[in-house]
């Protein structure tokens, strides 16, 4: 994929998000858990001299049915799967996805976007 190897880090302070690329180490240690993105993420806050920005990392899909569902109306009562997400407010914690902006409107909130190199 052409975003392989570049991850995002969200400010807990502010409307902020960063883009960055992971460097190798990184990038090879994700493969047998975290600690790649969580020096990726102390990497980062050390470069912009910050304590207040987060990796955000994918942990999975909740794909979860509901309860009232009967197996001749599946189709009624499917919904898109949720994308699990770290949570960068609670360690330990997982985040859903539960809206999608365009970066448009996210800078239109006050949101901004930083790109590292």
């Amino acid at each position: 994929m052409i975003t392989q190897g570049w991850i995002s880090l969200s400010s807990v302070e502010t409307p902020e998000i960063v883009i960055t690329q992971l460097t190798r180490e990184e990038y090879r240690a994700t493969f047998e858990g975290h600690e790649g993105y969580v020096s990726a993420e102390q990497r980062i806050n050390r470069l912009l001299n910050r304590s207040n920005l987060r990796c955000v990392w994918f942990l999975g899909i909740d794909e979860t049915i509901s309860n009232d569902a009967k197996p001749s109306s599946l189709f009624r009562y499917w919904q898109p799967p949720k994308l699990l997400y770290r949570d960068i407010l609670e360690k330990n914690s997982v985040a859903k996805e539960v809206s999608r902006l365009t970066l448009s409107e996210f800078e239109l909130d006050g949101g901004k976007l930083v790109i590292v190199k």
